[in-house]
């Protein structure tokens, strides 16, 4: 029998490895496709891990009957982020284009796939929010004494 303790160190030790997996398949992501140009097949992994990793969440919270509200403006701040994300991704892009002096199609290809990339994480994190946060007022209803 394991004392519960001992579980919870775990559980928390395991939550702060898959962050730590997660933001360095971010950093992968960023550095491969911001200054090596890495298409669609390079960045596979880190794709999957980056749009994967929220559902998985999502989908195991609901499993276990947890359900967290998300505070406004943290979900605003974090767009923000996002977005100050993309604009210096765009800012480096025309950086790295003028001096590569890439070709029309390269560039159309670098620049759909980021914005294929943070229009699906966009989508999934705004469906995650909404779900998250209705759950929370049914659960509330539900267990409301």
């Amino acid at each position: 029998m394991t004392d519960e303790r001992i579980k919870i160190g775990y559980d928390k030790i395991r939550s702060e490895f898959m962050l730590i997996v997660y933001f360095a398949a971010l950093a992968s992501f960023v550095i491969k496709t911001a200054v090596y140009g890495a298409n669609f097949d390079r960045s596979l992994f880190e794709f999957l891990v980056l749009v994967i990793f929220p559902v998985y969440q999502a989908v195991r919270a609901h499993q276990l009957g947890i359900a967290v509200q998300l505070d406004k403006n943290k979900v605003k701040s974090s767009f923000i982020t996002l977005f100050i994300v993309f604009a210096i991704l765009i800012i480096y892009g025309v950086y790295k284009i003028k001096s590569t002096n890439m070709n029309t199609e390269e560039i159309l290809e670098v620049v759909s796939y980021l914005v294929a990339y943070i229009a699906a994480v966009t989508v999934i994190r705004i469906l995650f929010i909404k779900h998250e946060n209705k759950r929370f007022e049914n659960l509330g209803k539900k267990y409301d004494d």
